[in-house]
């Protein structure tokens, strides 16, 4: 008997290992350094709160019992800008590098989809700042900081919109990085519409 208990004990913590990922408190969009020192800019959505951080996705809203697999079709607005640095390619490329993504998971693209998507640009670099890799010391001039160099950033706010109901039933933002500014994009892109898949 003892045995038995002992065995359920160590699988029962095994399983509570493996499944505290799912337990792990969320950080908020609202609370975070990002949010609050205005490291890069925000404002074109309007609510941010619900809004925590993702899996894949950098910070996400889904409206409780939202399921993407019943929207058989999406209309992909014109991206805006809100960055402060202007990219009149990037910016207009990002309408087609949507349309491609959900192409791809299956969704119809259409002038009058079940679903519509508003988003706009708000980060364009063309190199990211990377880690701190270590202070150099030169003669005469002191230390130095090193950084490795990152790849080129693009940062997009999404607003997911129930065609039928007019209502907003996700709220994303999320960046990402890759050897050129037209790949990041499509990268972001890729993203947002793999998330959208596997939320079906």
């Amino acid at each position: 008997m003892k045995r038995f208990f002992y065995s359920a004990a160590v699988i029962f913590s095994i399983l509570l290992l493996l499944s505290s990922d799912a337990f792990a408190k969320k950080e908020k969009f609202v609370e975070s350094d990002e949010y609050k020192e205005k490291k890069a800019p925000t404002g074109f959505i309007k609510n941010y709160e619900g809004m925590i951080e993702g899996k894949d996705i950098k910070w996400v809203y889904l409206k409780e019992g939202v399921k993407f697999g019943k929207y058989d079709s999406v209309k992909i607005e014109s991206f805006e800008t809100i960055a402060n640095k202007s990219n009149k390619d990037i910016q207009k490329g990002l309408k087609e590098n949507f349309e491609t993504s959900f192409q791809r998971i299956g969704k119809k693209v259409s002038g009058s989809g079940a679903l519509i998507i508003k988003g706009a640009m708000y980060k364009v670099d063309e190199y990211d700042v990377g880690k701190k890799v270590g202070m150099s010391f030169i003669p005469g001039a002191g230390g130095i900081l090193s950084r490795t160099q990152g790849n080129p950033t693009v940062g997009v706010e999404i607003i997911i919109i129930d065609a039928a109901t007019k209502e907003e039933i996700a709220r994303i933002r999320h960046e990402a990085q890759d050897p050129t500014l037209n790949s990041a994009a499509a990268e972001a892109a890729d993203d947002i519409a793999n998330f959208v898949k596997d939320n079906k």
